[in-house]
């Protein structure tokens, strides 16, 4: 479970793209986020035993949600504009790194591949790192361009 609430923290930065829009508070994302996350993991620990498996994904919704609306906090605006930055003007394997002032926390997103999908629309595939307090974690995806706002398509 510990390694599922890291890459949280890492997806968090990539997922916050899709949500940049105002209104909608960065914890609630970070909660939504973590609590499906925790959902999951919650499930595949459960087993097969339908009881031990209800309750592993409610610990693991409470969990997740609770991690989420944590990390949330820690992601700024700034933040999701350089990862944008970085999806709009580096090359393919040209990492864009930076270092948050505000929270200390440390970014890098590198895209490994550029394609336009069967459907026309401009897309990316990324490795994404986060070091949230101390403890660091990657993920990898896939971000199309949707009305000029970078939406994610698939993350790992």
């Amino acid at each position: 479970m510990r390694t599922h609430v890291r890459r949280l923290a890492a997806v968090f930065l990539v997922l916050s793209l899709a949500c940049g829009c105002s209104g909608v508070k960065k914890k609630d994302v970070g909660a939504v986020a973590g609590g499906v996350a925790g959902g999951v993991a919650g499930a595949a620990i459960g087993g097969n035993d339908p009881t031990v498996k209800t309750i592993a994904t409610i610990a693991g919704v409470l969990i997740g949600a609770g991690v989420g609306w944590y990390v949330g906090g820690k992601f700024d605006d700034a933040d999701r504009v350089k990862t944008s930055e970085v999806l709009d003007n580096n090359r393919d394997n040209d990492t864009g790194a930076w270092r948050n002032p505000n929270s200390g926390n440390r970014y890098s997103v590198t895209p490994t591949k550029s394609y336009q999908n069967a459907g026309g629309k401009y897309c990316r595939e990324y490795t994404q790192a986060a070091e949230i307090d101390g403890k660091q974690d990657s993920v990898a995806g896939t971000a199309c361009l949707n009305n000029g706002r970078w939406e994610i398509v698939k993350a790992n």
